[in-house]
């Protein structure tokens, strides 16, 4: 199947045979222009305010019987390419079209029942009944039987009315014969209910129960099938009320039924409601004493009760604004998750960015922040802990209120496989930060293994204990304990000033920041998976809503998207995709074949290698290698903006400076400074440090 846009549109709405969807999926991803096409039709359907082709003159084109045409694929061939270049050159036509095909393959997909009386009346509209002509009168003398009597009066003439034709064409019929068995059926089973009824309620036969409220002796029809013989019937015995509870069923009689033995007694008119019994009193035993048994085992003591599971605190989540997410393990998806819901144990949550969420526990016993660009998961604590937390990366700040009961909270931390028990006094304030290391070329590195950040403290007192180690005592004085590398000790300090985000005041938000915010949050459907609507926006025109984007689908772990945004226009997103993936990769051994095999969907051959080796990064040795730093000089004049991207952001990092040069310039305004960076080799001996 060729990668034409009607192609694409019935990929999109999922109109195609398993088969075929298999192969053009596997096209798309292989072609980037064709990936960049889905995207984008993605995006502008879901784009609001997007205008609309006018109805008539020059903004109406195309005819709308040509866009059905070319919809039904009955379009003349030489046609559709040039109707196809106008959808790609414009969005406004192309989410028209995108939106047609989405709604003809929904009501197609389920067709509606007409009802008839309305069908009916449509033709009628349209068809206007023929004229009816006068039924003709006819004199016809009734047909009498040889035992039917002759009418006393005169013959009347019989007028046989022609009714006019249906409006309704033969074949739109409803089918008379289905009908007619439907009617059967219903007559059937109506019947037989009626019959099961009457039965039930003694008006036919035998009631259900199998007895009869009298003693007379009514007959009994004959086991034979057909027989109706008074002769054959037998007489059935007088029921006589029973009373004894030992009533117990004998064997079986001649009649084949069981013989039940009923103890007679004098019938007696019960009341209406029987009087309540009153219960027994339990005898009351005498209290004997019980010899001791010399020689016998000793009785074993009963087994002791298992302890009940800890209680998991009620987390609620009542942040008014922002976004918070939460993965569903069932569809293995993110999903945005409703204001006002309470959290389980097991629960994974993200905050993406700029959003903070506010989640609190127990009341006003302890609070949570989470910051932008945070993964955190909750499970069961001890009985000494009020929960534990798994902080994959990002911020969180922990607060407990003053005025509550003096018992410190405890709470387990777990920082990318290390151990962190908190113990916070009323009035206090910590955050812990968790940040994931970039590597510097493809070589074994065992500090990737450990987090980078700490713990800070605003207000209160924080007893810490890393490691299953003893516990530490960080106070607002200091307020600062970085996580160990290596097997160092856990060390409080240096004294320095607390990090913007752990400010009491909050994070200072501009009114232009704030407004992109809302915008930004506006993408978001609760309807919607984040893998449905945040790729789309990875190459959104607009850069900081494209960063963002870039940043929420690299949090949730979506690689090939984040792989995507490394060939947007807007330098944000480069250097935010650059910044995801890089700490992405040391995270698992299988992460280097992901990507490589994701660059290879969008990269030529020759330029996968270098792409790979960029986002590995070089260390500062590597900045001494004449070889290294010219090629990384090299490809600030390659072809794709990608590569240049990536070198001059390895230059900038290990120099400290970029002598003005932005990968997404054209030719004539970055050559000067590429000319810049290759006399800085030549005065420094070929290399980019001394």
């Amino acid at each position: 199947m060729r990668l034409t846009l009607r192609a694409l549109l019935a990929y999109l709405d999922d109109v195609l045979e398993p088969k075929a969807l298999r192969e053009l999926g596997a096209r798309i991803s292989e072609s980037p222009q064709a990936s960049s096409t889905v995207a984008r039709i993605r995006e502008i359907v879901r784009r609001r305010r997007i205008a609309a082709p006018e109805l008539t003159g020059s903004g109406s084109a195309p005819d709308p019987n040509l866009v059905a045409e070319y919809l039904d694929n009955t379009l003349d061939p030489q046609t559709v390419p040039a109707l196809e270049k106008m959808y790609l050159d414009s969005d406004m036509h192309l989410a028209e079209v995108a939106s047609a095909h989405q709604i003809l393959t929904a009501v197609l997909g389920e067709p509606v029942e007409v009802p008839t009386t309305t069908r009916e009346r449509m033709y009628a509209l349209v068809m206007p009944p023929p004229p009816v002509e006068p039924a003709p009168v006819t004199t016809t003398a009734p047909v009498l039987s040889p035992t039917t009597e002759a009418p006393s009066g005169p013959i009347r003439a019989m007028v046989s009315p022609v009714p006019p034709p249906p409006m309704t064409p033969d074949y739109l019929k409803p089918s008379g014969g289905k009908s007619l068995l439907v009617g059967l059926l219903v007559i059937v089973l109506g019947g037989g209910w009626m019959v099961w009824v009457l039965k039930e309620q003694g008006f036919l036969g035998e009631p259900s129960g199998g007895l009869v409220a009298s003693n007379d002796t009514p007959e009994i029809a004959s086991p034979e099938a057909g027989t109706t013989d008074a002769t054959s019937a037998k007489p059935r015995p007088p029921v006589v009320p029973a009373t004894a509870p030992n009533a117990a069923s004998g064997p079986p009689d001649s009649t084949g039924g069981p013989l039940t033995t009923i103890t007679p007694t004098v019938p007696v008119e019960m009341p209406a409601e029987p009087a309540p019994v009153e219960p027994a009193p339990e005898p009351t035993l005498p209290n004997v004493a019980v010899p001791e048994v010399v020689g016998l085992a000793p009785q074993p003591a009963p087994a002791a009760e298992a302890p009940a599971p800890v209680t998991f605190p009620e987390v609620l989540y009542g942040t008014p604004t922002g976004v918070l997410l939460i993965h569903n393990p069932a569809e293995q998806q993110w999903i945005v998750m409703p204001r006002r819901t309470l959290l389980h144990a097991g629960d994974e949550i993200a905050c993406p960015e700029p959003f903070e969420a506010q989640l609190q526990i127990d009341g006003q016993e302890l609070a949570i922040t989470l910051f932008g660009g945070t993964r955190l998961q909750f499970s069961r604590g001890t009985e000494t802990q009020l929960l534990s937390l798994k902080l994959d990366r990002g911020r969180i700040a922990l607060t407990r209120p003053a005025g509550v009961e003096n018992q410190p909270v405890v709470v387990h931390v777990d920082v990318r496989g290390r151990t962190v028990e908190l113990s916070l006094d009323p009035a206090t304030r910590c955050g812990l930060e968790v940040g994931l290391r970039s590597p510097h070329g493809t070589g074994p590195d065992p500090q990737l293994n450990y987090p980078e950040g700490g713990l800070s403290v605003a207000t209160g007192s924080v007893a810490v204990s890393w490691q299953g180690g003893p516990a530490i005592a960080v106070g607002a004085d200091v307020g600062w304990a970085a996580w160990p590398v290596h097997r160092e000790p856990f060390v409080v300090g240096p004294a320095h000033s607390l990090p913007v985000w752990m400010s009491l005041d909050g994070i200072a938000v501009t009114l232009a920041a704030r407004r992109m915010s809302d915008r930004f949050e506006q993408e978001f459907a609760l309807d919607q998976p984040v893998s449905v609507s945040m790729p789309a926006l990875v190459t959104h025109d607009i850069a900081r809503i494209s960063e963002l984007a870039t940043y929420t689908v690299g949090l949730v772990d979506d690689i090939p998207s984040v792989v995507r945004g490394l060939q947007s226009k807007n330098e944000e997103t480069r250097l935010a995709a650059i910044y995801t993936l890089r700490t992405w990769l040391p995270v698992a051994p299988e992460n280097a074949a992901v990507l490589e095999q994701e660059v290879r969907r969008l990269f030529p051959d020759e330029d996968v290698a270098a792409v790979v080796a960029l986002l590995w990064g070089y260390s500062e040795r590597d900045a001494h290698d004449p070889e290294i730093s010219r090629k990384l000089v090299d490809y600030l004049g390659h072809r794709d903006i990608t590569i240049r991207e990536l070198a001059i952001f390895h230059i900038k990092r290990l120099t400290g400076r970029d002598r003005d040069y932005h990968a997404n310039l054209s030719d004539s305004t970055r050559n000067p400074a590429w000319l810049r960076w290759k006399d800085h080799l030549d005065s420094h001996g070929g290399a980019l440090l001394k």
